[in-house]
Formats: structure tokens, sequence, C-alpha cells
């Protein structure tokens, strides 16, 4: 049974099984991915590309060639296997892209077929990646400070709805002072 026919009995496919096969088709990939955003792509629950070459690099790299091979489709070439790998390999070991996911990947796609480039290479691609991920990395701080600024607003509230001073602190304060003095004697 072949991928397509899955896709039709199946509601969900995952960007790996549409990318990890030997006989890939892009058609997938644009047609169930081809809308993603960087938002989309950041809040996916995907394991990173840096996660999937832990467990199969092999695998890995497989996903990462023919994504790029099939974009360089758009400007009317064919990759070679060697230059998409040496993108592979580039991404897989430079630590600041490991935390890219596949989405992130598609998403660059999308960009280089959109942009005003007319040849794709190996370092455009890296270029392009080096921007996204700057970009992206600013939009997580920017999501994580918001995050921590709206917990920090929610944890203020709490307190001042749950905490009651009671009007014996005091008292309370000089028994604890005086248990403490008793039991250093």
């Amino acid at each position: 049974m072949s991928l397509s026919e899955k896709s039709s009995e199946k509601t969900e496919l995952t960007l790996l099984e549409i990318t990890a096969q030997s006989q890939y088709k892009n058609r997938l990939v644009v047609k169930h991915f081809g809308n993603l955003t960087m938002q989309n792509a950041l809040e996916s629950k995907s394991k990173s590309i840096g996660l999937i070459a832990k467990v199969d690099e092999d695998k890995a790299i497989r996903c990462i060639c023919n994504l790029f091979q099939s974009v360089a489709l758009y400007f009317d070439t064919k990759m070679p296997f060697s230059k998409a790998e040496a993108i592979a390999t580039e991404i897989l070991y430079k630590y600041e892209y490991r935390n890219l996911k596949l989405e992130d990947l598609v998403v660059i796609c999308i960009r280089l077929k959109e942009s005003e480039i007319y040849k794709l290479s190996p370092a455009r691609i890296l270029r392009e990646i080096k921007k996204y991920s700057q970009e992206r990395e600013k939009m997580a701080i920017k999501k994580s400070l918001s995050r921590e600024t709206n917990m920090n607003e929610d944890l203020e509230k709490r307190l001042q709805k749950n905490y009651y001073l009671t009007p014996d602190a005091e008292k309370l304060e000089r028994k604890r002072v005086s248990t403490e003095h008793k039991f250093k004697k």
C-alpha cells in the first residue's frame, strides 16, 4: 500500500513519514504542509532534526535531502544527492540548526520557492537557513517573554486573591523565636 493510499485512509500524516520514503513525492508535502508558517512550525509538537538523527541519522539525512532536492525542481535544476547531503550534514552538525524541525525546513523551502532568486545553490540554501534560524529564535524569545509576563500577572492575581495576613503575625513570629531559643539550650 503506497503512502498516498494511506493518506486517504488516515486523517493525519506526519512529515517524517512523507519525507523519509525512498520513493519521495513532493506532491504529498505540498498537499498536507503547503500553507505552513513559521508560527505553525514553532508550535509543532514533532521532534527536532537533532532528535530524529539521534534515533536514525540516515533517515534524518534522507528527509532533509528529499526536501531540498524537491525544491531545486522549482528552479528547473536537479540537485545532486551529494550537494543535498552536504546541506543535511551542515544542518545536523551545526549546533544552532539541530533544534529545527522538518516543519521549519518546509517553511524554508516555501520561502526559497517564493523568493526572487534565479539559481539555487547549497550556499544560498544555507544562508536562508541561517536567516530563518535567527528569525525563529527571536520569535521564540518573544513568545517566551509574553508567556512569562502572563504567568507573572496570573501569579500576582492569585497571590492577591489568596494571600491573607493574619492579625497575629507578630505573635506567631515571637512564638517561633522563643521555641527556637528553647531548643538551642
